[in-house]
């Protein structure tokens, strides 16, 4: 989507942004933040600490090499994320993205936490005669969530919240494709952030043993929209469907995407004629067990607990020092029993 906006007067309040794309011309930049807001309403609608941009991680070490001919020297690396630089003509926040099929970009580091860019988050701006890819109002609005909001992000959300855009994110649910298996461990340790004030931060590392038991038991992973930006990990444990995993890019909180999952997983355990779903979880974390509680799930009586459940409950002991952890169930109407001849695992990463 290309829309015209500003004219020539504009050119001088963007010198700075636009310097700076004429030292990367011909490297794929796109803008995000505050500057990429103003190219949405173009103008320029407050001072900027730093200007967030976008390349390839192909084109990063370019990018790289011509910011630094231009007298720009490195202050933060963590390369291949992200590297901010500085100079007399301003700050730079530059982020290397791994495009993947699709168009959607994929932004990690070393942790192993992810940013998702989809391809639908990306649109064009012509401000003062001059084209600049930038995330469009949609994505800009996604992006501000998932954190506190500071008065600059306030500030960026009012200046486009007359930006009447086509929803463009479908959160779907479907089952994972084989290129996503990374997607959906990169969404398990950016959703497990959301765990830091409650004190349960950074959760400890699975052993091999237990991650193989992991991979063993799972019949199905589930995930919400293309990219992912969610996911449902349905295990087997006891003869019974057993919530592993379930996580939600912090961003695409609070927008229905974890009980969708959740419905999902249920449905597809019904319809494999099983009547029981089980879970383990912190049980006062507002968006575990109460969760879960509102979704239909009881806490789990001591003599209803399979010696597989009490081996997986055993495994994740190490959680109890961050919290109290529960063990939760909800029964499950009846379903397509038929279906439960094709059996749980011919539905590995179904």
């Amino acid at each position: 989507m290309t829309v015209a906006a500003g004219g020539e007067g504009d050119q001088a309040g963007f010198a700075a942004l636009f310097g700076v794309l004429d030292l990367l011309a011909g490297v794929a930049v796109r803008v995000g933040g505050g500057w990429g807001v103003d190219l949405l309403v173009g103008r320029v609608t407050r001072a900027h600490h730093d200007m967030d941009l976008f390349v390839p991680s192909a084109e990063l070490d370019e990018a790289l090499r011509r910011l630094g001919a231009a007298g720009f020297s490195v202050v933060d690396d963590e390369t291949p994320c992200r590297v901010v630089l500085a100079s007399i003509r301003g700050r730079v926040d530059l982020g290397g993205i791994d495009y993947r099929r699709g168009g959607h970009g994929v932004q990690a580091d070393a942790s192993g936490d992810i940013e998702i860019f989809p391809a639908w988050g990306w649109t064009e701006r012509v401000v003062a005669g001059r084209r600049v890819t930038c995330l469009s109002a949609e994505a800009q609005r996604l992006e501000h969530r998932g954190y506190p909001t500071r008065p600059s992000d306030a500030a960026d959300l009012a200046s486009i919240a007359h930006i009447d855009e086509p929803a463009r994110f479908d959160p779907t649910v479907r089952r994972v494709e084989d290129d996503e298996a990374d997607l959906v461990e990169g969404i398990e340790e950016a959703s497990d952030r959301l765990l830091e004030p409650f004190g349960a931060w950074p959760l400890p590392a699975s052993c091999p043993e237990s991650k193989a038991a992991e991979r063993a038991r799972t019949a199905a992973t589930l995930v919400a929209g293309r990219p992912p930006v969610g996911f449902a990990r349905v295990e087997v444990v006891d003869g019974h469907p057993h919530l592993g995993q379930l996580s939600v890019l912090p961003e695409y909180g609070r927008l229905g995407i974890g009980t969708s999952l959740v419905a999902a997983a249920c449905d597809w355990a019904r319809r494999r004629g099983h009547r029981l779903i089980t879970l383990t979880t912190f049980a006062d974390i507002p968006f575990n067990a109460p969760f879960y509680r509102r979704l239909g799930f009881r806490h789990l009586r001591e003599e209803e607990i399979g010696p597989e459940l009490r081996q997986v409950i055993s495994d994740e002991a190490d959680l109890e020092r961050f919290g109290r952890c529960i063990t939760m169930a909800r029964t499950l109407p009846d379903g397509d029993r038929s279906a439960a001849a094709d059996g749980w695992r011919s539905h590995q990463r179904a």
